[in-house]
């Protein structure tokens, strides 16, 4: 009986650490996405900004 307990409390323990990592994941998912989408910005600023584009000449 000791044993289905053990294995039940290491499956939990398992879970918590599999929804922790999933949150952590979903987290770093939406940073990435914050930093490309802020990235792509600045990227059509630069080519459509007049005063970029009259040092250039």
């Amino acid at each position: 009986m000791n044993q289905k307990i053990d294995a039940n409390e290491v499956i939990a323990n398992l879970q918590n650490e599999i929804a922790e990592k999933s949150l952590q994941i979903a987290l770093l998912k939406s940073q990435l996405k914050e930093a490309e989408s802020k990235q792509a910005k600045e990227n059509k600023t630069e080519t459509t900004d007049p005063q970029v584009q009259g040092d250039a000449e």
